[in-house]
Order: C-alpha cells, then sequence, then structure tokens
C-alpha cells in the first residue's frame, strides 16, 4: 500500500494539483478523494483504465476533494462498465450525486472499506470546518497502516497515540504555513507540539498553498512528491 499522489495543492492552488492520492492493489484501484483536477488525469493513468474494480473513499464536499466525483463516477460506469465502491460515512453524498445527475445504481455507497483486496479501513472525524462533517481514514494492508488525514487543523489523539506505539507506520497530514485566525488546517509549529522527534520521519506533509518544502525536511518530516509545477508558481 504505497501512496501516489496526483496532486499536493490545496484548494487554491490549482497549479499543483488538488490533494488526492491513489494506490493500486491486485485488481483495484483505490482513489483517496477526486477534487476537480482529478479526473482529467485519471483518465490518463493505465491502472485506473485497466482496473476490474475501483474503490473511492471521500474525505469531504468540498470541490477539491469532490469536484470531479460525479464526472469519475459516470465514467466508470457509463465508459469502464465498472460501478465504483464509494466509501463515506453520510448520505449528504448521495444528495450531491442526486443533483449532479448520478442514480444510485452507478455506484455503491459503504460507510466503511472492508477487506477489499485485504485492504481494510474506517473513517475517523477530524476537524476542518463547522460548515461540514469530515473525516481522516485509517487504512490498513496485512503489516502496514496509514492515517491520511484530508483536510483537517489536528491529529485525532487515538492516532498520534497508535504513531508512538509503532502501530501505525505513516502519516499523511494537511499542512499549511501559517496558523489563521480560524484554523482549518495542520501546521508545522502544531506537528513540534505533537509529534516526538522520533516519529517525525513518519509524517508526510501535503495539502500546500505554496513551496515551503524546504522548512518541512528541516524540522523533521516527509513531503509527498508532488511539485510537478511548483516552478511556474515562483
Amino acid at each position: 500500500m504505497k501512496l501516489q499522489f496526483l496532486g499536493c495543492g490545496s484548494g487554491y492552488t490549482p497549479l499543483l494539483n488538488n490533494t488526492n492520492a491513489f494506490f493500486v492493489k491486485d485488481n483495484t484501484f483505490f482513489l483517496l478523494d477526486c477534487g476537480f483536477t482529478t479526473f482529467n488525469q485519471l483518465v490518463k493513468i493505465d491502472e485506473f483504465l485497466n482496473a476490474k474494480n475501483f474503490v473511492i473513499l471521500l474525505t469531504h464536499l468540498h470541490a477539491d476533494h469532490c469536484g470531479s466525483l460525479s464526472m469519475t463516477i459516470s465514467y466508470s460506469y457509463n465508459i469502464l462498465h465498472r460501478i465504483p465502491t464509494l466509501i463515506f460515512p453520510l448520505h449528504t453524498v448521495n444528495e450531491l450525486l442526486t443533483l449532479m445527475g448520478i442514480p444510485e445504481d452507478q455506484y455503491i455507497l459503504k460507510q466503511q472499506l472492508e477487506n477489499i483486496e485485504g485492504i481494510s479501513g474506517f473513517p475517523i472525524v477530524v476537524q476542518h470546518t463547522p460548515l461540514m462533517n469530515c473525516f481522516g481514514y485509517f487504512l490498513k494492508d496485512k503489516g502496514k497502516s496509514i492515517f491520511y488525514s484530508g483536510d483537517s487543523s489536528s491529529i485525532p489523539e487515538e492516532i498520534i497515540a497508535s504513531l508512538q506505539a509503532n502501530s501505525i507506520d505513516e502519516i499523511y497530514q494537511d499542512i499549511t504555513y501559517e496558523k489563521g485566525v480560524h484554523p482549518s488546517h495542520g501546521t508545522l509549529d502544531y506537528l513540534d507540539s505533537v509529534i516526538s522527534p522520533e516519529c517525525k520521519h513518519k509524517v508526510y506533509c501535503m495539502h500546500f498553498a505554496y513551496d515551503f518544502r524546504e522548512e518541512v525536511i528541516r524540522r523533521g518530516y516527509q513531503v509527498v512528491s508532488c511539485y510537478t509545477a511548483i516552478a511556474e508558481m515562483s
């Protein structure tokens, strides 16, 4: 279970593409979020086009995380003749897809990931915005487990404890450079306050509004490798 990122940008940084990721296990393509830049990328990926099964794990309903969800489901169903499984704990996603013309028989909605190709996982409530419910995901594949934050200003306490106990191998955390008046994303200062020095190398930072990779690395954390357009921003 190795995450490959289609983008690492914030919603306002489309040059870096939306922070969405995927991995492939046997005959299944797993997608973490499906933002407005994602469909255009998926149709160029052979693993997506050729996979027998397709699973989408959705963290929340902001456009940079679900903006091309309807088109992706429609394409999977009508062009690839494959019914995707959509993982999201709330039925608000049904309402959204219905408004966008996607009938419920074109996808299978489940509240958690139940042993597909040996991968299991479940959503965990995270703090991002008071306007909607948001989730991260704990995912496990045999001997490896990860936590994917989606958009979140903090990491759940149980995830921090599991990291310290070596029960989680990697954390992928939403990070911004400075804390805003109404924090909706994590910061490096926050990470320093909750992650012990010996665990920093297990934390991967993502969802960048601009390039502060050097500071992330200087503090001992990892950076997801999606900076193909960073030169265009400087």
